[in-house]
């Protein structure tokens, strides 16, 4: 320790007198800039402006976005409709030898449901995690019902479908 304390005192005595400082000794005193008088109604103004924007897109997104309600689930049910009963009276045949009634007309039989056409693919928007075709105007993912069919497959170059006996149809671009 007293090394250091001799080692101190000798540095004391060799050192030149240090320069004084000329900078006043008095502390620098911070300016003060005057407050931007900002309008109170400013902000909230703001704020309510941006949510008005953001309904404002967020409606016109949607009213140019047409919904499919059978992808969503809510597919409309028609209520029943009442229709009216005709009663119709028959008029007493009168008294005297009976006739034989009158023969009624054979109903009607509908025709017979022909298999529609192939359907027509017009498009396919291949990735390989969502890929989705276009099929006569509607757009179908693997495993969605179309009309008869489902879609069993999407590749890049065409599309399998399936109908209800099992049966596959391959549909591609270049038909």
């Amino acid at each position: 320790m007293s090394l250091i304390n001799d080692a101190l005192k000798r540095a004391q005595q060799t050192a030149s007198p240090v320069a004084p400082d000329p900078l006043p000794a008095t502390p620098l005193q911070p300016v003060m800039l005057p407050e931007a008088p900002t309008p109170r109604w400013l902000i909230p103004s703001f704020v309510i402006l941006l949510l008005v924007a953001g309904i404002f897109f967020v409606g016109l997104a949607t009213a140019h976005h047409p919904i499919n309600r059978a992808e969503t689930g809510m597919i409309a049910v028609p209520a029943p409709v009442a229709t009216p009963v005709a009663r119709v009276t028959t008029p007493t045949p009168p008294a005297g030898p009976t006739a034989a009634p009158p023969a009624m007309p054979a109903p009607a039989t509908p025709p017979a449901i022909q298999p529609s056409a192939k359907p027509k693919l017009q498009g396919i928007f291949y990735s390989s995690t969502a890929p989705s075709a276009i099929v006569d105007g509607k757009t179908v993912r693997p495993g969605d019902q179309f009309l008869q069919y489902r879609v069993r497959e999407i590749t890049p170059t065409g599309m399998v479908l399936t109908t209800a006996d099992g049966k596959a149809i391959t549909l591609s671009m270049d038909n």
